[in-house]
């Protein structure tokens, strides 16, 4: 199906993004080519500088969105893909270099054989951390390091700046843990769809677990799901994540710890 509702920002008609990745000469300044005239721009500035592009442009069919970012990123993996090959590619690297460890990582991700017969091993450190944990105070630990690697843990911690003093850093704590986009498929045992995707999530977790060589795949996976739908119950709508002022709980340490007693 030809769509031709497209995600759009004012950047749309900026630099050289529009360019044919087969263009050799580089543009700089505003593309022009997109505005619609028809519009006046004290009328509606985005539609007099974004309209002619989007009346004529299409989302790609394997996209739901589309626009400059995601065109400058597509234009932009296939160099950056030639750039890793050739550092995989060439042998005579210095030692120790950057560019020796993007070809060796390049190659070891790309050879599949070796990453079959070692299946699960890598991972044996990190499931012996989980397998080591005895009580509750382990716990922020362990949740510590799996957010340090990018694992997903029942809440999510990052850095940024203070939402209400921009020259501030601070710590956030958000909520996490899900395998699934959103509390509702969870909670919403009312939608066919949902519901559908959830049993099917079940299944994907067992199958998985399986090729893992896990003794009960389909407990563990209704478990996982028991675990998630816990998290899920407790987590906030997203129309609750989107208002800023109930999203903002700025507290000390010794608020959030009377806030989570007997958890560090």
């Amino acid at each position: 199906m030809k769509t031709r509702f497209v995600l759009s920002t004012l950047v749309l008609s900026l630099t050289a993004a529009f360019a044919s990745a087969h263009d050799t000469a580089p543009i700089s300044g505003i593309d022009t080519q997109f505005i619609d005239h028809s519009v006046r721009a004290q009328d509606d500035f985005f539609q007099y500088l974004n309209g002619t592009w989007l009346k004529t442009t299409e989302i790609p069919q394997d996209k739901s969105s589309w626009g400059t970012f995601a065109k400058l990123r597509d234009d932009v993996l296939p160099q950056l893909r030639s750039i890793i090959e050739a550092a995989e590619a060439d042998k005579k690297h210095k030692a120790g270099s950057d560019a020796q460890k993007i070809g060796d990582l390049y190659a070891s991700y790309m050879d599949e054989k070796q990453l079959d017969a070692l299946g699960v091993k890598p991972l044996a450190g990190e499931l012996n951390h989980i397998r080591a944990i005895k009580d509750k105070k382990a716990f922020p630990r362990l949740i510590a390091h799996l957010s340090e690697i990018g694992a997903s843990a029942p809440y999510g911690i990052y850095v940024s700046q203070d939402a209400r003093a921009s020259s501030v850093y601070e710590v956030g704590i958000a909520q996490s843990g899900l395998g699934l986009p959103d509390r509702d498929y969870y909670l919403k045992k009312d939608d066919a769809e949902m519901a559908s995707v959830l049993a099917k999530y079940q299944a994907h977790i067992a199958h998985i677990l399986k090729l893992a060589g896990h003794g009960e795949p389909e407990a563990s996976a209704q478990a996982i799901v028991a675990l998630e739908t816990a998290l899920a119950e407790a987590q906030w709508t997203k129309v609750e994540n989107r208002d800023p002022v109930k999203r903002y709980n700025k507290m000390g340490l010794q608020e959030l710890a009377a806030l989570s007693p007997g958890y560090d």
